[in-house]
């Protein structure tokens, strides 16, 4: 007898504990977020990307007219070449079509991304800096929503894949 109302009790709990977590999550997933402040914003002319990049001369194109598309430009790109030999530098030059930009080799040899982020970042001076892929695209308005976001130390903002092949499906 005491074995069974252990075990319905024990159940109950669970059902109980399970509810309360069930409801917490759906009150998570359908609250309404909002990233815009109504205080301090972020001034675009403010801002540097940076964008590393390694032999990404077949990829490199999208990325390149996005930017060119761009309705309002940051203060500056700052290409990060970490010693590529495929010619994307080339690339750059030759395509990108506007004149804030420009485009630094990293100091040590295929040393990779994160090292050459942060010799971005040290030959840069801007109160925000933003880092992109190489193979990114965005919208023409990207930076008038970043305008819109409040100061803070530190954004992760969201990347949108868009999936061509079946198994991409599923990465997305």
């Amino acid at each position: 007898m005491i074995l069974i109302l252990s075990i319905v009790f024990f159940v109950l709990y669970l059902t109980l504990i399970g509810t309360v977590i069930g409801v917490g999550f759906y009150r998570q997933l359908t609250k309404e977020r909002s990233y815009f402040s109504e205080g301090q914003k972020i001034d675009v002319a403010d801002l540097i990307v940076l964008i590393p990049y390694r032999n990404e001369a077949h990829r490199i194109q999208p990325l390149l007219r996005a930017i060119g598309r761009l309705k309002t430009l940051p203060q500056e790109f700052i290409f990060i070449d970490d010693h590529s030999d495929d010619g994307t530098d080339e690339v750059i030059r030759k395509e990108l079509e506007i004149e804030n930009y420009r485009i630094l080799s990293s100091p040590v040899n295929n040393a990779g991304k994160k090292r050459a982020l942060r010799f971005g970042t040290a030959n840069s001076e801007s109160k925000y800096i933003l880092t992109w892929d190489a193979d990114v695209e965005v919208e023409p308005d990207y930076f008038e929503h970043i305008s819109q976001l409040g100061e803070a130390d530190m954004y992760v903002l969201p990347a949108l894949m868009l999936p061509e092949k079946f198994l991409e499906h599923f990465y997305e």
